[in-house]
C-alpha cells in the first residue's frame, strides 16, 4: 500500500498533469499511470477505484460504470489533512511510550487489574471478556494501516484496540455478545474509526476483532445497542417456540438460533429504518412486528419497556392473547405492520431474461475465489501444477487465517496466468448461461435478496457447477438500467439463505438450512 509520502507525491503529480476541476476519464487516468510507470495492483490495490480513493485531493465518481476523477484545489481540506496527521502523530507518540518492547502478538490477554478501583461496581457487572483471549487478525491491522494517515506499527494498534475495548466495557458493562468501540485515530476525511469485537467460534479464542471502519453501528448491531436483553439466548428460545417451526441454524452450527438471531437483528434494523417501531410515551411501552407468525397464523410482536429512556426487552406475544397481547391491543389500536422489502404491484423480484447481463469477472472470479467450491476449483486447475499444489495446501490447512493467506497466493497466480483465468471464466460463463436458461423457463428459480445496508432489493441466480450437487453458489444481480443487469458478486449458500430468509420463508426453494454446512 502507499505510504503517506507517496500519496502526497502522487497528489502533486495529478495536479500538475491535469487542469484543475476538469473531469478526467478512466482512459486518461490509465494513460497517465502508464506514463508514470505506476502499477496499482503491484502496490496492493485490487481495483483502480480503491487506489484513487487513497490519494488525497481527488474526487472520485462513477458514470456508466466508468471511473472519473476531479482534481480538488482546496486549501482548507489540505490544512485539515495536515492537522489530522499531526493529531494522529501525537497519539502515536504518546501510545508508543507506553508499549512494551516485547514481540507483537495476535493473542492478547486483558488483565482486570488495569481497571481502576473507581469502576469496581461496573467491573463486577462486566462480561468476562477482560479475562479471555482476544484474537486480532492480520487483516485488521492492514485495514487500520490503510484507513489511518500515519503508518503505525502492529504493537501500537494492539495496545490501542485493547484500551478502546476496556473503555467501552467500563462505560457499558451489560454488553455480552459484541462491542463497538471508537478509536483515537481518524481517516483522511476526519472521520473517527471504530473497531468491533464479537464472540468467536474459533477454538481457544473467546472473542475476536471482526470489524474496522467509519460506521459505528452495522445493521446487525443496531438492535443490541438500542435494546437491553437480560438473556438474549433465552429470548431467542422463547421466540423460536412461539413461531411456526422452522430450522434456525445450519448443519453442525454451534448456535441453535444462529439464523434467527441474524433475522431478528436485521429485521429490527429495517423496522427502525421504515419507522415501524411504535412507542407509547405515556405508558412507556414500545412494540414492533417481528415478521413471524404463530401456528394460528397470527403476527408475533416484540414488546419493549422504556426505562430511563432506554429500551428493555419485555416479551413476545400475539394481539389479544395473554396479558401482554391484551395490553398492546389497548395501547395501540393500529398495530405496526411488519418490515416490507418488496413494493406492492412491483415486478422487481422477477428476472427479465430478455435483458442483457454484464459481469464483474475480476471481483467474482478472483476477489471471491474462496466462495467457489474447492472441488470445482481443483477440477478446473488439475493440469496446472503450481495451482494444484496451492489448492492441496488449502484443503489440508485447518486454520482460517492461514487458508486465507494461501488463497491470496492462489489468486495472484491465476491473475498471472492468462490461460488459467480464461479457463475459469469459460466454465463460469457456461454455468451462468445454463442458469439463465432455467430462469427463462421457471421464474421461481431466481430468489429475491434484500441488503439492509444499501436498502436495495437484488436477485440471486442459482449457479450449478456440478450437476450431481445442484446449486452451490449464487450470482447476485442488480438491475442497472431498463436494458441490463449487473452481476455484482457471488454468494455462498449461507449468505444466500440469510438474505432470502429476511424477506420470507424459503420452504419452496432449494435452500434447506439443515443441509447447508456452517
Amino acid at each position: 500500500m502507499l505510504n503517506e509520502e507517496k500519496k502526497t507525491n502522487l497528489s502533486i503529480k495529478f495536479k500538475k498533469h491535469f487542469p484543475k476541476k476538469k473531469k478526467i476519464s478512466q482512459n486518461e487516468i490509465s494513460d497517465f499511470l502508464k506514463e508514470q510507470k505506476i502499477n496499482y495492483k503491484k502496490l496492493g490495490y485490487s481495483k483502480l477505484k480503491n487506489f484513487l480513493k487513497d490519494i488525497p485531493m481527488l474526487k472520485i465518481a462513477e458514470e456508466n460504470n466508468n471511473i472519473k476523477i476531479e482534481i480538488i484545489s482546496d486549501q482548507k481540506k489540505m490544512k485539515n489533512l495536515k492537522s489530522i496527521n499531526e493529531e494522529n502523530n501525537k497519539i502515536k507518540k504518546t501510545r508508543n511510550n507506553n508499549i512494551s518492547k516485547t514481540n507483537s502478538q495476535e493473542i492478547i490477554n486483558i488483565n482486570r487489574k488495569s481497571i481502576s478501583a473507581k469502576n469496581q461496581t461496573k467491573q463486577n457487572k462486566a462480561p468476562k471478556i477482560l479475562d479471555e483471549k482476544i484474537f486480532i487478525p492480520k487483516n485488521i491491522f492492514q485495514c487500520l494501516q490503510i484507513f489511518s494517515i500515519s503508518e503505525y506499527n502492529e504493537s501500537f494498534f494492539q495496545k490501542m484496540i485493547l484500551t478502546a475495548i476496556q473503555n467501552s466495557i467500563q462505560n457499558n458493562p451489560t454488553v455480552l455478545d459484541y462491542i463497538i468501540s471508537p478509536l483515537p485515530i481518524k481517516n483522511y476525511n476526519g472521520e473517527t474509526l471504530y473497531v468491533g469485537v464479537k464472540k468467536s467460534s474459533v477454538k481457544n479464542y473467546k472473542y475476536f476483532v471482526y470489524y474496522v471502519g467509519t460506521t459505528p453501528k452495522k445493521p446487525g448491531d443496531v438492535l443490541m445497542s438500542l435494546v437491553h436483553f437480560d438473556d438474549y439466548d433465552k429470548c431467542m428460545n422463547e421466540l423460536a417456540n412461539l413461531c411456526i417451526k422452522e430450522p434456525w441454524c445450519f448443519k453442525d452450527s454451534k448456535d441453535p438460533y444462529l439464523i434467527l438471531k441474524i433475522y431478528f437483528q436485521y429485521t429490527f434494523y429495517s423496522i427502525k429504518h421504515q419507522n415501524k417501531l411504535f412507542v407509547d410515551k405515556k405508558h412507556q411501552i414500545a412494540i414492533f412486528n417481528t415478521g413471524l407468525m404463530d401456528v394460528n397464523l397470527d403476527d408475533i410482536y416484540c414488546i419493549l419497556k422504556i426505562k430511563n429512556q432506554e429500551f428493555h426487552f419485555f416479551g413476545f406475544s400475539t394481539a389479544g392473547s395473554d396479558s401482554m397481547g391484551k395490553m398492546i391491543v389497548c395501547l395501540f389500536p393500529d398495530l405496526p405492520e411488519k418490515a416490507s422489502y418488496i413494493e406492492k404491484n412491483s415486478s422487481s423480484f422477477l428476472l427479465d431474461t430478455d435483458l442483457s447481463l454484464h459481469i464483474d469477472y475480476q471481483h467474482i472470479l478472483i476477489d471471491n475465489l474462496n466462495r467457489f467450491p474447492l472441488d470445482f476449483i481443483e477440477t478446473i486447475f488439475s493440469s496446472f501444477e503450481e495451482l494444484s499444489d496451492l489448492i492441496l495446501q488449502i484443503k489440508a490447512e485447518t486454520n482460517t487465517y492461514k487458508r486465507n493467506y494461501i488463497y491470496q497466493n492462489l489468486k495472484k497466480k491465476i491473475c498471472q496466468n492468462n490461460i488459467a483465468f480464461s479457463l475459469l471464466k469459460s466454465y463460469f460463463d457456461g454455468a451462468v448461461k445454463n442458469a439463465w436458461k432455467i430462469a427463462s423457463h421457471d421464474y421461481r428459480y431466481v430468489i429475491p435478496s434484500y441488503f439492509s445496508t444499501n436498502n436495495t432489493l437484488s436477485l440471486m441466480l442459482p449457479i450449478i457447477l456440478d450437476e450431481n450437487k445442484g446449486p452451490q453458489i449464487l450470482l447476485l444481480l442488480e438491475k442497472v438500467s431498463s436494458k441490463s443487469y449487473q452481476g455484482q458478486t457471488i454468494l455462498d449458500l449461507k449468505q444466500c439463505y440469510v438474505n432470502a430468509r429476511l424477506i420470507g420463508p424459503t420452504d419452496y426453494t432449494f435452500l434447506k438450512a439443515n443441509l447447508i454446512e456452517d
